[in-house]
């Protein structure tokens, strides 16, 4: 049986736990990540795993596969699929593998600076709760590797400290860089930690962040070596050119963006990562602005560190002008190691309470009470329960209850769509989507996009480049695909600049409205998608009533 009592230590000292503790640690931080198994592909994963299917069968970045993102996420999906499948649960079970690596990785950290096993585990399981309760839209993004890699960066600044580690600190940057560009930001924050928490001296700062230089450029510019590699530096450019006018679109109103950012960052942050972590993140930052005691100056130069880099990576929000949930996941790894600090401060602080008191004791019921109405643990929860009622009552419950939240996300719709897709279906027929969930549409319907913008959206952008558009119109036109899939309910003006739905956009593009009047058949409709078929693929007449889903 195990024994979950931690070993005798002497007096003061950090709480250790036996082998059987960690065991059960363990088991618990892996079935806190266990409903990642159960999320299913969101609308962001489902571009990337069409991308990497593709990219699988032969496809080059740049010319047969385009997106905003660099190519290293589409890569890491494609090695997922390689590894596990094509199915929407390998991204799942890569996803657990990711997390519980960055758990892993956050016990030995924490564990190794302050020796306290305790504090080690409450840092990843704050991490664990953080990450589930994203949400499936949410996770598998660029931002899930921040902690993994940045965690690694953080060890090397506190342990190896010379030009071979300096190096390395880099490289992991550049590889943050690979995965979104603004996760290269992270070298502020070495640089910040530098000279806040180590007091660097300015000659051995340069020296120190010339070799990180050289690091992050040696990793970094495989973003310039793959176009030239695979011959397509034109297409490289035209895209370069086409993401340059997609930021200026977040910043295209300065004033009305900061009021943004003045709105969103506390509204998103309270909201998600909890008012509860937000008073404990405060109580560990405290940590930083004490003197050091003797023997934490190792814990006080881990504190200072992920204040840098905290601050760095919610910069880094601020100007990608974005503020989705999975933004503001990349600082969630310092933000569990700094809310941890401060919840083993807030509890020393709470048994000195005299419990004996009815008025105290109704305080701390009050306080427990708030801490799980406002803490991470209520959104972990909120977001369990569908998969939950995924794995026992199928999709229809799952649907039932994304329904109430009016999330428009609805996976019976999907099955709709792509089910008769795949039952109509003859070898060589095509699909072309126009949505902001085309991938979704692909998946569910076994196809694959024969065009290399999946974000149809961009394509009708006034930015867009003309090659685009000619080649979205010339394949609808001489191609004639027999489903042609529109979404109504996509209008993304942060994205498009426009408050026009995909449908719309796609209809406004030259000849699509008279094609689809003269060519195609609404065959089925559902709340949000109107799927049409090539009227001389169709039985009964062009005017048929089309089927609608419950």
């Amino acid at each position: 049986m195990l024994r979950l009592t931690l070993p005798v230590t002497p007096p003061g000292a950090p709480p250790c736990l036996t082998r059987a503790g960690w065991i059960v640690a363990g088991i618990a931080i892996g079935l806190l990540l266990v409903p990642l198994l159960g999320f299913p592909i969101g609308p962001d994963q489902s571009a990337f795993f069409i991308s990497a299917q593709r990219i699988l069968r032969g496809a080059i970045y740049y010319r047969d596969v385009i997106d905003v993102k660099p190519p290293a996420i589409h890569y890491i999906y494609a090695a997922a699929i390689a590894l596990f499948g094509e199915r929407e649960s390998s991204i799942a079970l890569f996803d657990l593998l990711l997390q519980g690596s960055t758990c892993w990785l956050m016990i030995a950290l924490v564990r190794k600076v302050s020796g306290n096993d305790l504090l080690a585990i409450l840092s990843a399981a704050l991490y664990a709760i953080l990450y589930v309760g994203m949400n499936f839209q949410n996770i598998a993004q660029p931002e899930s590797f921040t902690g993994l890699i940045s965690l690694a960066m953080v060890h090397l600044l506190l342990y190896r400290r010379t030009p071979s580690g300096y190096l390395l600190i880099g490289a992991l940057g550049g590889l943050l860089f690979l995965l979104k560009f603004t996760l290269g930001i992270v070298l502020a924050g070495v640089l910040l930690a530098e000279l806040a928490v180590f007091g660097t001296s300015w000659r051995a700062l340069l020296r120190s962040l010339s070799i990180c230089a050289v690091g992050f450029v040696a990793v970094a510019s495989f973003a310039v070596i793959y176009p030239a590699a695979f011959h397509v530096w034109p297409e490289f450019m035209v895209m370069r050119r086409f993401t340059t006018e997609y930021a200026r679109l977040q910043w295209a109103h300065p004033a009305a963006l900061l009021k943004t950012i003045l709105k969103q960052i506390p509204e998103s942050v309270s909201e998600h990562y909890s008012i509860l972590l937000l008073i404990a993140t405060a109580a560990g930052m405290g940590v930083t602005l004490r003197p050091t005691r003797p023997g934490q100056r190792e814990m006080w130069r881990l504190t200072g560190i992920c204040v840098s880099m905290m601050l760095v990576l919610l910069l880094s929000v601020c100007i990608e002008g974005r503020f989705y949930i999975y933004h503001f996941g990349r600082i969630y790894p310092f933000g569990a190691i700094l809310s941890a600090i401060g919840l083993a401060a807030l509890a020393r602080k709470a048994r000195t309470m005299d419990l004996r008191s009815p008025y105290a004791l109704l305080i701390a019921l009050a306080t427990l009470a708030g801490a799980l109405l406002y803490g991470p643990l209520f959104h972990y929860g909120w977001w369990s329960v569908p998969i939950a009622m995924r794995v026992t009552g199928g999709e229809a419950a799952f649907d039932r209850y994304y329904g109430r939240l009016a999330d428009g996300l609805s996976r019976t719709e999907l099955k709709t769509i792509g089910g008769y897709v795949r039952r109509h279906a003859a070898p060589g027929d095509r699909l072309f989507v126009a949505g902001n969930v085309a991938g979704m549409v692909y998946y569910h319907a076994g196809q694959l996009p024969d065009l290399p913008v999946l974000f149809s959206p961009s394509v009708a952008m006034g930015s867009a480049p003309r090659a685009w558009i000619d080649e979205t119109t010339a394949y609808i036109r001489t191609r004639q695909p027999r489903f042609i899939v529109t979404q109504r309910d996509d209008a993304r003006e942060d994205q498009t600049g426009l408050m026009l739905s995909s449908d719309q956009l796609f209809q406004g593009l030259a000849g699509m409205r008279d094609i689809l009047r003269a060519r195609y058949v609404l065959r089925t409709q559902t709340a949000v998608f109107d799927l049409y078929e090539r009227s001389s693929d169709t039985t009964g007449s062009i005017t048929a009533q089309p089927e609608v889903s419950p």
